[in-house]
């Protein structure tokens, strides 16, 4: 038994590498003191050697070296079998990681997210009835996911069939009312399609609170106004309000407002007659809301016909004709029998009468651009 002169560890006699660092023992003859015994034999008296003491040397040389050569062959061997063994258990374990690799691909292959992914691929390469296929195989194993649906309405967006995915949302949603993911896919449709309009309709129709609580996302305000529908007679602002929301847009037109129509900033001025001011709010999302709209009626009173003293008749001696103006009021007269408009004469104050025959006419005109009822007089000065 020897010891490793590198970790000190027992190196068995048939080994010449040590089993616990791998460091290569030199081997050195063993010291057999026959030789010497053999040396002194074959020695004279002279200390010559006889004629037989070299091929003695030679043959003792022969089998050291003989034994050398029998260790190193061992060794070699036992390297070689290590060398075997070290490959052998590569080659199992790359063989056994293959086969799992192997397995783990063909359970993720046919798993819902692998169906999934293959359908997308075939998607960007236009193989649309391959990624339908796929995907509806996904939705059969999983309809409770998303994932798919999701994937399947933008094959369908790809070859122009909007209406067909979203009657297929529209199906699903209806065989599971209570998932709120579906709910996120048609609504993600909708965006993507440009008709986010519709996601207040579907909202409108929901009952369950909470379902509507998840969904509070989606949901924009419908804007409130400031000003009570009804008959006014004056001419009103009108404040619109959403809270929450990003942007009012309306119309008073009688159209239906979209995010293409004026966007709400300042009050809304209701002029005289009937307007209706139709409203949306869009939240940060820029889903809009449901429309709404608040009917208006400005009727402005017009002044009676206004107040002329004296009365028709005859008169003799000097006359003041005087007309009675509402304050705010204008009044304008003609003397020639001519009904006043806004060019005629302006009353200014009280107008002495002209002798002779005279039909004195005047009307009132309102601050907002309105003329009165016309008053006529018909005079005769002696």
């Amino acid at each position: 038994m020897m010891r490793c002169p590198r970790c000190g560890s027992d190196i068995p006699d048939s080994m010449l590498v040590c089993p616990d660092c791998g460091y290569e023992v030199q081997m050195v003859p063993d010291y057999n003191p026959l030789d010497d015994v053999l040396a002194r034999e074959i020695e004279d008296s002279g200390g010559r050697r006889r004629p037989d003491q070299y091929a003695a040397r030679q043959r003792a040389q022969a089998a050291r070296e003989a034994e050398i050569a029998r260790r190193r062959k061992v060794r070699q061997e036992q390297l070689r079998r290590k060398k075997k063994q070290r490959r052998n258990l590569l080659i199992t374990m790359f063989l056994l990681l293959a086969s799992i690799a192997i397995l783990v691909f063909l359970i993720y292959w046919n798993s819902y997210s692998g169906l999934v992914s293959r359908a997308k691929r075939a998607h960007q390469d236009n193989r649309y009835t391959e990624a339908e296929r796929l995907l509806n195989k996904a939705i059969d194993r999983h309809p409770d996911k998303d994932a798919a649906y999701r994937a399947l309405y933008k094959v369908y967006i790809s070859q122009d069939k909007e209406e067909e995915a979203e009657a297929y949302l529209l199906d699903v949603i209806s065989k599971y009312p209570d998932n709120t993911s579906l709910y996120e896919v048609l609504f993600a449709f909708y965006i993507d399609s440009k008709e986010s309009s519709k996601i207040a309709e579907v909202l409108d129709t929901i009952e369950d609170e909470s379902l509507l609580n998840k969904l509070k996302q989606y949901n924009a305000p419908e804007p409130t106004s400031s000003l009570e529908e009804g008959s006014y007679d004056d001419v009103q602002q009108v404040s619109l309000e959403a809270n929450g929301a990003e942007n009012i847009y309306y119309t008073t037109d009688g159209s239906d407002p979209t995010k293409e129509s004026k966007r709400y900033i300042n009050p809304i001025q209701i002029s005289e007659g009937e307007t209706a001011v139709k409203a949306i709010s869009v939240n940060k999302k820029g889903i809009e809301s449901l429309p709404v709209t608040f009917d208006y009626k400005v009727e402005i009173p017009i002044a009676d016909a206004p107040a002329v003293t004296p009365s028709t008749g005859q008169y003799t001696g000097a006359q003041q004709i005087e007309v009675k103006v509402p304050e705010g009021y204008t009044a304008y007269y003609t003397m020639d029998g001519t009904e006043p408009t806004a060019t005629s004469d302006r009353y200014e104050g009280p107008i002495e009468m002209p002798k002779g025959n005279t039909i004195f006419s005047v009307v009132l005109f309102s601050p907002d651009g309105k003329f009165s009822d016309i008053t006529k007089r018909n005079y005769e000065r002696l």
